[in-house]
């Protein structure tokens, strides 16, 4: 599995978008990392904050990852790509084309598959803010996190069971596994790369 960012902030400078795109490797695998090997430094001479970052790592059920974030590509806009790969086939991803999932299955066609399209899962479908065929953006996905959110706090407060598909937002555990994850990367690189538990 790789991450890979071109955007302006580092996993352990101001921890932004490092930190989102362990929360995306958390939420699309469902897998913890138990380790990471990784190297943090800077590229742009006299820069305060950290501007690079990249890291080996291993998840708790034995399978490997890569993962990078640098605010030193020039040129880049954002280009937070994706790709997870197992045993059956490849899901791809970018976030400047974010209507394509595109699957690539063992010895079969690539197939892309988009929102409320063909094949849409019940968590996508609730995720999907208008039909197929229409352009959906970044806002709607900070949009569904708070409206997801609005509605697990209304339920507790009333008593009442939220819909199980509106309890996928982040939470305090996901920003303490983050956490962890930016202090074990840090320790890492400190140890010139040395294998560090998270």
């Amino acid at each position: 599995m790789a991450i890979r960012s071109g955007s302006r902030r580092s996993i352990s400078g101001d921890g932004d978008i490092g930190s989102h795109a362990h929360n995306l490797i958390r939420f699309i695998t469902g897998l913890e990392i138990a380790e990471v090997a990784a190297e943090i430094g800077n590229i742009v001479p006299n820069r305060v904050v950290h501007d690079y970052g990249g890291a080996l790592l291993r998840f708790e059920n034995g399978a490997r990852g890569s993962y990078w974030v640098t605010q030193a590509a020039a040129g880049v806009e954002n280009c937070l790509r994706i790709r997870v790969s197992g045993t059956k086939g490849s899901l791809e991803w970018m976030q400047e084309f974010p209507q394509a999932l595109t699957f690539k299955p063992l010895g079969a066609p690539s197939q892309n598959r988009t929102p409320n399209g063909p094949g849409t899962l019940p968590l996508s479908k609730h995720s999907s803010r208008i039909v197929a065929g229409h352009p959906e953006g970044f806002h709607e996905g900070f949009a569904n996190i708070y409206s997801d959110a609005a509605e697990a706090i209304a339920a507790r407060r009333s008593g009442k069971t939220p819909n199980p598909l509106a309890l996928y937002f982040p939470n305090s555990f996901d920003g303490l596994m983050t956490l962890k994850f930016v202090f074990s990367a840090i320790a890492s690189s400190k140890a010139n790369g040395q294998w560090t538990k998270c």
